[in-house]
């Protein structure tokens, strides 16, 4: 995260107030999450978000850009990433982040909406909605963790999402993907992106190859037809 690395904990001019159509809608989003906790209908993020977003459509691209910005997304393990980022990143000095794992765009909203607002942001995101809130933010770097099916109802084909993943990078052209060697979709979709940065955890897939992929309108591959060859991750976590 050498990115983030070197702004966090800089010397800082002061930070730059968003737009002001932007200022007044996170206060009366605000003001309907503070509502919400005291009814005891929930942390209030999502609502104060969503309002927020209502009033000023443009404000999640308002509030990230002065900010660098960090968005983590997979299926499983993005909230224990994103936590373990915004330790390691808050030795160096203050991180906003939505720890409160409210991770598509009205709870990244609520988090960046958190003063100062030039202060970096690490972000977890639901890995159906990274796209759209990439594109917003133009985060610095990503981290794609991995793809798996775990709610039918709402992402059934990981493949899908991949692709949409993929696509993601000829929009983010200066943007870092840090991406996981050992999930065969992960590996695929990150191939979209200019800057890739390999990481692994000693697991191996097909011996040398991953799993062949073909994207969701693209032509289908005979099945045990070999694969490209895995990325060689440039870290290896083992035990």
């Amino acid at each position: 995260m050498h990115c983030l690395l070197g702004v966090a904990g800089e010397p800082r001019i002061g930070p730059v107030p968003p737009p002001l159509r932007t200022r007044a809608a996170v206060g009366i989003g605000r003001l309907a999450a503070g509502a919400s906790r005291q009814l005891g209908r929930g942390a209030g993020e999502i609502v104060g978000g969503k309002i927020a977003l209502r009033l000023s459509p443009g404000s999640l691209a308002e509030l990230a850009a002065p900010r660098s910005v960090a968005c983590v997304s997979a299926t499983n393990g993005k909230t224990t990433t994103t936590r373990l980022l915004v330790a390691a990143l808050g030795t160096r000095g203050l991180v906003v982040s939505n720890g409160g794992g409210a991770n598509m765009a009205p709870g990244v909203l609520t988090a960046l909406a958190t003063p100062p607002y030039d202060a970096p942001a690490v972000l977890e995101v639901d890995e159906l909605h990274l796209p759209a809130v990439a594109r917003a933010t133009r985060p610095a770097v990503v981290a794609l963790l991995n793809l798996s099916r775990d709610q039918l109802d709402r992402s059934s084909e990981t493949r899908r999402i991949a692709a949409l993943w993929r696509g993601l990078g000829a929009d983010l052209p200066t943007t870092t993907a840090i991406a996981n060697a050992d999930d065969p979709l992960v590996a695929w979709a990150a191939e979209g992106f200019a800057d890739v940065v390999w990481v692994g955890a000693g697991q191996v897939c097909e011996g040398t190859t991953r799993r062949p992929l073909a994207a969701p309108t693209g032509p289908a591959r005979a099945a045990g037809s070999p694969g490209p060859p895995r990325p060689s991750p440039l870290t290896v976590w083992t035990r």
